[in-house]
């Protein structure tokens, strides 16, 4: 009787990964709701709302250029991430260099 080929399995961290290019693209829209902050709670979240989905609430209407601080710049980081990080092989690289909890 002939032995059985034992298939080679790969192993994966399971670990948290924090990818760097979204977190970027955080960080314009915590800064001006951080900068509406001394103004009171409720500014801080008006400033959010207008900046992360373009329309004010307490007026009703939409402008375009509001985004440009906050959904544009996650959707370019999530962009980056996708195409740097993943299809370049970036990321596999990062995690082959050892460096623990970092992607791009």
């Amino acid at each position: 009787m002939a032995k059985s080929k034992t298939k080679r399995r790969s192993s994966r961290n399971g670990g948290v990964k924090v990818p760097v290019a979204i977190v970027a693209g955080f960080m314009p829209g915590l800064i001006k709701v951080w900068e509406a902050w001394p103004n009171g709670g409720s500014a801080a979240a008006r400033e959010a709302g207008r900046i992360y989905t373009g329309v004010d609430f307490w007026e009703g209407n939409f402008e375009w250029r509001r985004l440009w601080y906050g959904t544009i710049p996650i959707i370019a980081g999530a962009v980056v991430h996708r195409v740097v990080g993943s299809m370049l092989g970036v990321n596999r690289a990062i995690a082959r260099a050892g460096i623990p909890f970092i992607r791009i």
